[in-house]
C-alpha cells in the first residue's frame, strides 16, 4: 500500500473550513419538506413518538427511524426553533468532513486535506446541509464514513470486533437513508484498488453488507407503495426512457461538480425522446468512458477507473433506474450526489498531486492552487446557502432558472395559503395546474386555496378533479367533505369521508371529522 503524502491542512481545519462555508444556513428557518418532517410531524410531540418512528412504518413521512430519532430528541431540546436542527445538520456535515479526510490519510490517498475540504465546502452540499429534512444525507454520510474507517481498520489488523462495527455502523446508516444501499460494491471497488483483483475472501467479508442492502431496499419499495401518498406517487418509464435519464443525469452531475451555477431544489425536467440519436450519445458516451478508463488503468493507474466507479455506484440509485415520487418535479437533485462526489474530489487530489511532482511544486504552490479552487466554490456555496432563508426566497430564485416548474409554483402557492393570502395562492396553484394537468396534488392544492377565499363550488370541482385523477387520495377526500359539510350537503360529506378512512385508515383525523358531522345531524 502506499505510504500516505504529507497533508496540507488538519482535521480542526478541515473541520473550521467547511463549517464557516456553510454557516449562513444557520440564519434559515424550515423550508419545504420540514413542514411536513417537523412541524407537521405528530410523532416528535406524542410521548408514544419514538415507538412509533421505530415500530409504524407509516408514522413519519418515510421510514429512517434514525433520522427522526434526532428530530424527536431535538424537539425536546429546541422546540420548533430552527436554529437547533441547523447547527446539528452543520456539525454533521462538518464531522463527516474530517471522517473523510482520515480515511483517505489511512489509505494513503493524495492530498487528503484539499480532498475532504473540496468536499465538504462544494456548492451541491448546501442542499443537504441546510435544508433541515435532508439531514438523511448528512448523517447517513457521516456513518458511511465510520464504517469505512472501522472496514480499513479490519483490513490492516484482522480483528472481528473492527468488521462487525463496520457492518453495525452501515445498519445504521441505512436506518437514517437507504441511498447508501451500493456501499459493498464500493468494498469491492476498494480491493481491486489495493491489490489490482478481486479475491472470494473480498466477497466473503462483504457478503453481510449485500444481505443489509438488500433487506433495506426491498424493505423501502415496499413501505413506500404502501406509505406515500397517491397524489405524489411517482410516474412509472419504460427501460429505454430509465436508460436516457440515466446517460443525463450522469453528464448533469458530473457537470455540476466542475460548474455548479446555477443552483436550485428544482431543476428543469427534460423530455424524454428515447428516439433521438443525440438524446442516446449521452448514455453510450458515460459507457464508453468507463471503458476507456478500465483499458487505461494500464497507464493511468486503478485510481481514476476506481474513483469514476465509486462516483456511478452511489450515484446508481438516482439516475432513474429506482422510481421515486421526487421525479414527477425533476430527474436530478442536488443532495442525490452526497456521498458520490467523493469519487471525483479524490481523482482531483490524485491529479493535483500528480502535477505537483511533475512540476515540482513547493508546499507553498500546492497550498496557492488550492486557494484558488476552493475560494470560488465558497462564494458560492455561502450565497446559496443564504438562499434557504425561508420558501419564498428560495423558490423565487429557483422560478428565475426554472419557470416552468409547475413544483416551484406548488411550492410558492403553499407560502401563500400559510400567509392567508388566498389570491396568490390561487394565481400560482392555477399555474402549477397549466403546468401539470394531470397532478391530483395540483388540483387539490387549488381547491384548498379556493376554499379558503370561499369560493366552495369551484373548490368542490377542483377536489372532484383531483379524486377522479387519485381516487384514493384521502386529503382530497377529507378537504372536500369539509367543504361540502358547510355547504349543508352532509350526506355527500359522510361519503367522502367514509372514502377517506377507507383509504388511510391510520389517520385519526378522518374519523374525527365524520363523527362531528354525524354528532351535528342528530342533534337536528
Amino acid at each position: 500500500m502506499p505510504r500516505p503524502k504529507p497533508s496540507l491542512l488538519h482535521p480542526a481545519s478541515v473541520f473550521l473550513v467547511v463549517f464557516l462555508a456553510h454557516s449562513p444556513a444557520l440564519l434559515g428557518g424550515f423550508v419545504w419538506d420540514d413542514t411536513q418532517y417537523i412541524l407537521h410531524n405528530p410523532t416528535l410531540s406524542d410521548t408514544r413518538g419514538l415507538f412509533r418512528i421505530w415500530f409504524e412504518p407509516g408514522a413519519s413521512p418515510q421510514y429512517y427511524p434514525l433520522t427522526f430519532t434526532t428530530f424527536w430528541l431535538e424537539h425536546r431540546l429546541f422546540g420548533l426553533s430552527p436554529l437547533g436542527y441547523h447547527l446539528d445538520n452543520l456539525i454533521l456535515h462538518s464531522i463527516g468532513s474530517v471522517l473523510l479526510w482520515l480515511l483517505l490519510s489511512r489509505v494513503g490517498a493524495p492530498q487528503p486535506g484539499f480532498v475532504a475540504i473540496l468536499w465538504g465546502i462544494h456548492p451541491m452540499k448546501v442542499e443537504s446541509v441546510a435544508w433541515i429534512s435532508e439531514r438523511k444525507d448528512v448523517l447517513s454520510g457521516a456513518l458511511v464514513f465510520l464504517s469505512l474507517l472501522a472496514w480499513e481498520a479490519y483490513r490492516r489488523n484482522g480483528r472481528s470486533r473492527d468488521h462487525t462495527a463496520s457492518i453495525l455502523l452501515f445498519a445504521g446508516a441505512l436506518l437514517a437513508k437507504t441511498a447508501v444501499a451500493p456501499l459493498p460494491l464500493v468494498l469491492l471497488v476498494w480491493a481491486y484498488w489495493e491489490r489490482g483483483r478481486l479475491e472470494r475472501r473480498d466477497w466473503t467479508l462483504a457478503g453481510p453488507f449485500f444481505g443489509l442492502s438488500l433487506a433495506a431496499g426491498l424493505g423501502h419499495v415496499l413501505l413506500e407503495k404502501a406509505n406515500i401518498d397517491v397524489a405524489q406517487a411517482a410516474v412509472g418509464f419504460s427501460f429505454q426512457e430509465r436508460l436516457y435519464i440515466a446517460g443525463r443525469a450522469f453528464w448533469f452531475y458530473a457537470g455540476k461538480l466542475f460548474w455548479p451555477n446555477p443552483l436550485m431544489p428544482i431543476y428543469p425536467r427534460w423530455p424524454l425522446d428515447p428516439g433521438s440519436i443525440f438524446g442516446w450519445l449521452l448514455p453510450i458516451s458515460a459507457a464508453l468512458l468507463t471503458v476507456a478508463l478500465w483499458f487505461a488503468r494500464g497507464r493511468l493507474g486503478r485510481g481514476p477507473i476506481c474513483a469514476h466507479l465509486i462516483f456511478l455506484l452511489m450515484l446508481a440509485p438516482a439516475l432513474g433506474f429506482i422510481s421515486q415520487a421526487f421525479n414527477r418535479y425533476a430527474f436530478v437533485a442536488d443532495h442525490f450526489q452526497y456521498l458520490a462526489s467523493a469519487g471525483p474530489a479524490v481523482l482531483l487530489g490524485g491529479a493535483l498531486q500528480a502535477g505537483a511532482d511533475r512540476f515540482r511544486l513547493s508546499r507553498l504552490g500546492l497550498f496557492g492552487i488550492s486557494l484558488a479552487v476552493a475560494i470560488p466554490l465558497l462564494a458560492i456555496t455561502g450565497s446559496h446557502a443564504v438562499r434557504f432563508k425561508d420558501d419564498r426566497t428560495l423558490f423565487t430564485h429557483n422560478l428565475a432558472y426554472n419557470p416552468n416548474a409547475w413544483g416551484v409554483y406548488t411550492a410558492l402557492g403553499a407560502v401563500a395559503l400559510r400567509e392567508g393570502n388566498g389570491l396568490e395562492a390561487v394565481e400560482h396553484f392555477r399555474r402549477a395546474r397549466e403546468l401539470e394537468p394531470n397532478s391530483a396534488q395540483a388540483c387539490y392544492n387549488l381547491a384548498a386555496a379556493l376554499a379558503l377565499l370561499g369560493q366552495r363550488e369551484a373548490a368542490v370541482e377542483s377536489y372532484g378533479e383531483a379524486l377522479r385523477l387519485a381516487p384514493n387520495y384521502a386529503e382530497a377526500h377529507n378537504n372536500l367533505a369539509l367543504v361540502l359539510h358547510q355547504m349543508g350537503r352532509d350526506e355527500q360529506a359522510l361519503h367522502h369521508l367514509s372514502k377517506a378512512i377507507e383509504a388511510k385508515p391510520g389517520d385519526s383525523r378522518f374519523a374525527a371529522n365524520r363523527e362531528t358531522i354525524l354528532r351535528k345531524m342528530r342533534g337536528r
